[in-house]
């Protein structure tokens, strides 16, 4: 009987043992589903190994990509040893709004091929030989050459330097088959019009320069990008930028600016925005259509672009982490900056005053005529903010002059010679940019000043205020709007 009893618990006990290894085992499986398995046929049979997929198997003894089981695709996974699944220990689970690897090409999600796609690698670049297959990117977002060959790769200028320190013609032909297509063609030009055009033993760089100035500048086209006038076969200078609109109003909105490249050829584009993408508001007020759909939500986030996706970004989390609720309130007051950002990212600086915008970027407008009963009129302008919003009046000037700060400050407990912070520091933020200026000079002069003996000190020194009197003076003249 106690043998039985102890045969019983060990039994029980491997029962366990073998439940707990298969549902560690199972965390790093995946079954593809493709039969209805009773508890019986959930293991492979003895056929498991001989490369046909039996009942009862997931798999046998074929590899897959992580992205053929739904899983952001890293490479090419194993079928287990008994065939019950694959080993996707080394999948990383995708983000469920990212469409890469679903086999369809989606240019909204700016995917420019597929998992599985290959592209010839001549077609990516001319520089890459024949034969060789670029593979589409984890991401989806351009194909990978690493197994791309490299052909000829050399400028024409990278041509003329190697040459140059070549000591015999072997050398001289090792520089031009190192050399581009482009490379080859632009040299070859070059020193055909040096043999036209130079004599004999005449300074290759120099006499081409001077006799042929448009293959010249071809083969070194740095040498006139950035010396400030527009040369034969420059488009623009370093520096100069361009209205993406104005660039090329049927594929840009206005109000981002492109930039001159680097050897003045043209104008790089990838600040500009699409005319379809949708702005970071936009993409806001789509959302809230959906009703918590999440394909929805995608969908909407997928018309916009990297700017607007991080404003908006920016914004919800603004909301989430200030805001309990749904109360507009809530968001102007904690999140109007980020709230501003989002509504203008892609509108403010395009010349125009559009919605949601006070102003545009560059503008400037009279202190007094922003706000008669606060600032004074003619003494300085506000300008646009950052986000077209609102005005700006850090350097609008105020009413209150030295002695309405001082007379608030004769109100505080204990006047002048009060110890409490609050009360002065709300007194100086009555005073305009100069009376403000005027009272902290004239008040840290008496804090400092003592008799000869140094014993009568600040307010208490009768002598320290005449002179901070006359030497600074809070000259009375109180603005009947003050304070405002």
């Amino acid at each position: 009987m106690k043998k039985s009893g102890v045969l019983a618990v060990a039994c029980l006990c491997l029962i366990f043992l073998v439940a707990a290894c298969k549902k560690e085992k199972d965390s790093n499986i995946i079954d593809t589903g493709t039969d209805s398995k009773t508890d019986s046929d959930s293991v492979a049979t003895g056929d498991c190994g001989d490369g046909v997929k039996n009942k009862g198997e997931a798999c046998d003894g074929d590899t897959v990509g992580c992205e053929t089981l739904g899983l952001y695709h890293i490479k090419e996974i194993d079928c287990l040893a008994d065939c019950s699944g694959y080993d996707i220990s080394k999948c990383v689970a995708r983000d469920p709004g990212d469409k890469c690897g679903n086999g369809r090409l989606e240019p909204e999600a700016y995917e420019v091929c597929e998992i599985g796609d290959t592209k010839p690698c001549t077609e990516i670049n001319p520089n890459f030989q024949e034969g060789d297959l670029a593979t589409c990117a984890d991401n989806c977002k351009k194909f990978e050459t690493y197994d791309c060959q490299l052909a000829g790769t050399d400028t024409c200028k990278q041509i003329y330097d190697c040459i140059v320190l070549c000591a015999d013609e072997a050398c001289k032909e090792d520089c031009l088959s190192a050399g581009s297509e482009d490379g080859k063609t632009r040299y070859g030009a070059l020193v055909e019009c040096f043999d036209a055009n130079c004599a004999s033993g005449a300074d290759f760089k120099e006499c081409t320069e001077e006799n042929c100035s448009e293959e010249y500048y071809l083969c070194f086209p740095a040498e006139t990008c950035g010396n400030g006038s527009l040369d034969e076969g420059e488009v623009c200078e370093k520096e100069d930028t361009k209205d993406c609109g104005e660039l090329d109003p049927a594929q840009y909105r206005s109000g981002k600016e492109a930039k001159c490249n680097s050897i003045c050829t043209g104008y790089d584009t990838y600040n500009c925005v699409g005319l379809n993408a949708l702005t970071c508001y936009e993409v806001y007020e789509c959302i809230q259509d959906c009703a918590g759909d999440t394909a929805c939500e995608d969908a909407c986030k997928a018309k916009s672009y990297n700017d607007a996706s991080s404003k908006l970004d920016t914004m919800l989390t603004c909301y989430e982490e200030q805001c309990s609720n749904t109360d507009n309130g809530c968001y102007d007051e904690k999140c109007q900056f980020q709230t501003d950002a989002c509504k203008t990212h892609a509108t403010c600086g395009d010349g125009v005053i559009d919605t949601y915008e006070m102003c545009e970027k560059g503008e400037t407008k009279d202190c007094g005529a922003v706000d008669a009963n606060k600032y004074e009129a003619g003494t300085a302008d506000a300008t646009c903010n950052v986000n077209c919003t609102r005005w700006s009046t850090l350097g609008c000037f105020g009413f209150c002059a030295c002695s309405e700060v001082m007379a608030c400050v004769d109100a505080c407990p204990g006047g002048q010679a009060t110890t409490d912070d609050e009360c002065v520091t709300t007194c100086k933020s009555l005073g305009s940019k100069d009376g403000k200026a005027n009272y902290n000079a004239w008040r840290n002069f008496i804090l400092n000043c003592c008799d000869q003996n140094g014993t009568k000190c600040g307010f208490a020194n009768q002598d320290c205020i005449d002179k901070a009197n006359q030497d600074i003076g809070c000259v009375a003249g109180d603005n009947a709007k003050c304070p405002y």
